[in-house]
């Protein structure tokens, strides 16, 4: 049923409860024990029609209505064939905040903050607090999206290890369980390498680490969508589209957008490579970042001749 008409229904009712309520006060004490049956039943049928309002996918979350993802051109599509904009928060590093791989979490940020994805961000480098128990959250966590109708992101989440080849092995062991287990979903969507960087290069390191990795998961999930980390932190998206990926669809670039520090240059970039057709997935937009605050605050202060503040303290407010 629609969900609008089903909004349409429950006001009909609604109004009919206070006509009801209205006569019941106007009859005789037989004639308004009728009245309270009657609005008993009118309760009761409200009560499972807003239940079914609350329970109806069409009426809250994405993936019943808009399904299997894919991309044509530049865009995402639903299942329909139209447009759509996945919307959704990151967790950080999953083993440093489990707390927050959670169903209600999840739940909240779906129905107070109109979410459709999250974001699985697990920490690749062994020195960043990577080990293999953390599969187990990362099921978790796509068990608790699947649940909850929401679309997630399983992230690689390449940082301080920034060439995707250093540990490639167990990106290539990851992939395979997770494309196998999750081949039957068409909620989950891989993200291979979330910020190649340092002396790495698109032609060199990068593309030949992608082409494997997408060959890997594509032996288990022909349909998923792929996102692919891009140089500098996943910024160099105009480079990506002088050479992309050829042979494979559903494939998604990264481009990592900071508003407190990128600016025109990166949103030239991002025109640049859009214009010669490269499909960009934006897996990071954060507002502020603590230099950003710290600058306002800066600036703020020296304006009315107080001391400056620290940028560390700054940072660990944030981070805390």
């Amino acid at each position: 049923m629609n969900h609008r008409r089903i909004r349409r229904y429950v006001l009909v009712f609604v109004l009919l409860l206070s006509l009801l309520v209205v006569s019941a006060c106007e009859q005789s004490i037989n004639e308004q024990n009728d009245a309270s049956e009657e609005i008993s039943e009118v309760v009761s049928t409200t009560i499972e029609i807003l239940t079914e309002v609350e329970m109806n996918p069409e009426f809250k979350t994405p993936l019943s209505q808009h399904g299997q993802l894919r991309v044509v051109g530049t865009q995402i599509v639903d299942q329909t064939g139209e447009p759509f904009q996945l919307r959704g928060v990151s967790t950080h590093g999953i083993q440093w905040f489990p707390e927050y791989v959670t169903r209600e979490t999840f739940k909240t940020m779906r129905d107070d903050w109109n979410i459709n994805v999250v974001r699985l961000a697990m920490y690749t480098d062994p020195n960043a607090g990577y080990h293999e128990e953390l599969h187990k959250r990362v099921e978790e966590g796509v068990a608790y999206a699947t649940e909850l109708d929401l679309y997630v992101i399983i992230d690689w989440h390449i940082l301080s290890d920034g060439n995707p080849n250093q540990y490639k092995e167990g990106a290539v062991s990851f992939f395979d369980k997770m494309s196998e287990q999750y081949k039957d979903y068409t909620n989950v969507i891989y993200e291979i390498c979330n910020e190649p960087n340092g002396d790495v290069t698109w032609a060199r390191d990068i593309k030949p680490y992608a082409e494997d990795l997408i060959d890997v998961i594509r032996k288990n999930d022909n349909d998923a969508l792929i996102i692919v980390g891009t140089p500098t932190w996943s910024q160099d998206v105009d480079v990506v589209a002088n050479d992309p990926i050829e042979n494979h669809e559903n494939i998604l670039y990264a481009l990592h957008f900071y508003a407190s520090t990128h600016k025109e240059g990166l949103r030239g970039k991002l025109i640049t490579a859009i214009n010669q057709g490269l499909p960009i997935f934006v897996s990071e937009l954060p507002s502020y970042g603590y230099r950003r605050v710290w600058g306002l605050l800066r600036r703020e202060r020296e304006v009315q001749s107080l001391a400056p503040i620290n940028v560390k303290r700054v940072y660990r407010v944030m981070r805390d």
